[in-house]
C-alpha cells in the first residue's frame, strides 16, 4: 500500500447504478445508458497552493475567519438547517444572525416584493443550462399584483424534494410549504404514462401542480432527469426545477499518510473504483439531486453508496456564488428513509462510512452543478485528523429548447 501520496482520485459515474436495476421507489435510476469504454478516470497529483491558501481550504476553522475584499454582500450565505454559520464579512455575525432570525419570524404576507427577490438572489442555479434564468424572466414579465403573488408562494417553499419510479411510472414530490413559523406538508403524485405534461394528485385540495419532463430524449423507460413542476394555489403560480443526474467525484487526499483506517477505507474506495478492482469496497452509484425554485431557493443533496450497500449523504443549500464566492456552510448528513433502503433488494444499507465523516463544508459553488467540499473525519486521541477534498460535478443530459420551455412554462 502506497503510504505517501498527494492524488486525486477521479470517479465518473457515468452510469447511476452498475447493476441499473429496477427502482422501487424512485431512489434510483432503473434503466442508464450503457457506460463508456472511456471513461476520463485519471490520477493525478494535486495542484500546489500556496501555504495560507491551501490551509484555509482543508480547515474550516480557518477558512470561517477569511475576508473577501470585494465581496460587495455581507448578508448570511444560506445555511442547512445543522446549525448557525457566519458567513459575513467583519465582526457582525451576531447582529446578521439576530437580523436572520427576525426575517424568519416574519411572515411572508409581511415582506415586500422587494425582500423576498432580495432573499431569492441570495441562490443559485444547479446545471449549465439556462432554464433557470428563462423561467425568471418570464415570472418577471407578469404585472406587479401577479408577481407578488406568484413570488409568494415560491418563497413559502422551504424545501422541494421528487422521486420517481420508472417500473410503474409513479412520480412523488414533497413540498415543505411555510408562512410565518407555521409550516405543512403538500404531498403531490402523478404516474407519467405518456412523454407530455403529468397532473399531478394533491393531498391539499388548494394546491395543483403540472410535472413536465425538458430531457432531450426523454423515454418512459427511463427517469426524468430534469423537469418543471408548475405548483399553483389560490391564483399564485410557482415553479421548480428538479434534477436528478449522474455524478463525477474528483478525491483530494493530503500528502500524507491516513491517520485513521476510516480514512484509509475512504482513500481505497476512491482509488479501486478508479482502477476498476473487484471489490466491495467501489462506487456503485452515485446521484445528484437538486431543486431550484423559481424566485425562491435552491438546495442539493447527493448520495453515495458503495457495493458494500454503505451509503454516504451530503446535502446543503446552493448560495449564490456572486455574492459568495467562497463558503464554509455545514454539509447535512442526516439520512432519508430513502437513503437507508435498498431500492432493489429491500435490504437495509450501511451507515459506517457516512458516520465517519465528522464534519463536512461546502466551500464553493459555481452555479452550474459543480461543488467544492472539505471532509473532516473524526477527531483522534492526540487532536489530529484526517481532511481531504471532494469535488462534485454533475453530468447533465441536453434539455429541450430553454425557449420552448419558458414558453410552455409561461405563470
Amino acid at each position: 500500500m502506497e503510504k505517501m501520496w498527494m492524488r486525486s482520485v477521479l470517479v465518473l459515474a457515468v452510469c447511476l447504478s452498475v447493476a441499473c436495476g429496477k427502482s422501487k421507489d424512485g431512489g434510483s435510476i432503473s434503466k442508464a445508458p450503457a457506460v463508456p469504454k472511456k471513461t476520463n478516470t485519471t490520477v493525478s497529483k494535486a495542484p500546489e497552493a500556496s501555504p495560507a491558501k491551501a490551509d484555509a481550504q482543508q480547515n474550516p476553522e480557518v477558512n470561517r475567519g477569511l475576508k473577501t475584499a470585494d465581496k460587495k454582500e455581507t448578508s448570511q450565505a444560506p445555511a442547512a438547517n445543522v446549525g448557525a454559520a457566519d458567513h459575513s464579512a467583519g465582526n457582525s455575525g451576531e447582529a446578521k444572525k439576530i437580523e436572520a432570525k427576525e426575517k424568519a419570524n416574519k411572515k411572508t404576507s409581511e415582506l415586500s416584493l422587494e425582500e423576498m427577490l432580495a432573499e431569492a438572489n441570495r441562490y443559485s442555479g444547479a446545471a449549465e443550462d439556462s432554464l433557470r434564468d428563462l423561467l425568471t424572466y418570464k415570472q418577471m414579465q407578469s404585472d406587479d399584483k401577479k408577481k407578488l403573488r406568484n413570488v409568494k408562494l415560491a418563497h413559502s417553499i422551504r424545501e422541494a424534494r421528487m422521486t420517481q419510479d420508472v417500473s410503474t411510472g409513479q412520480m412523488k414530490i414533497r413540498l415543505q410549504l411555510e408562512d410565518g413559523g407555521k409550516s405543512k406538508t403538500v404531498e403531490l403524485s402523478g404516474k407519467r404514462t405518456t412523454l407530455g405534461t403529468v397532473e399531478m394528485e394533491s393531498d391539499v385540495k388548494s394546491v395543483k401542480a403540472t410535472l413536465t419532463c425538458m430531457d432531450q430524449a426523454a423515454n418512459l423507460q427511463s427517469e426524468c432527469e430534469t423537469s418543471v413542476v408548475e405548483i399553483s394555489s389560490k391564483g399564485a403560480v410557482a415553479q421548480v426545477i428538479f434534477r436528478h443526474t449522474a455524478l463525477a467525484l474528483n478525491a483530494i487526499f493530503p500528502n500524507q499518510s491516513c491517520l485513521s483506517a476510516e480514512c484509509e477505507e475512504l482513500y481505497n474506495f476512491f482509488r479501486y473504483t478508479e482502477r476498476k478492482i473487484s471489490d466491495k469496497n467501489t462506487l456503485k452509484s452515485a446521484v445528484m439531486d437538486s431543486s431550484e425554485v423559481i424566485l425562491g431557493r435552491s438546495a442539493f443533496a447527493v448520495t453515495v453508496v458503495s457495493n458494500d450497500e454503505q451509503v454516504m449523504k451530503m446535502a446543503a443549500p446552493l448560495a449564490n456564488p456572486m455574492l459568495w464566492p467562497t463558503l464554509n456552510t455545514p454539509v447535512d448528513r442526516t439520512l432519508t428513509t430513502e437513503d437507508w433502503i435498498d431500492p432493489d433488494t429491500r435490504e437495509i444499507r450501511k451507515n459506517r462510512m457516512n458516520e465517519s465523516l465528522n464534519d463536512v463544508r461546502l466551500i464553493s459553488n459555481d452555479g452550474h452543478g459543480r461543488l467544492n467540499l472539505v471532509v473532516n473525519m473524526k477527531m483522534r486521541e492526540d487532536g489530529r485528523r484526517d481532511t481531504f477534498q471532494l469535488r462534485l460535478e454533475r453530468m447533465v443530459k441536453p434539455i429541450v429548447s430553454t425557449m420552448e420551455a419558458a414558453t410552455e412554462h409561461a405563470p
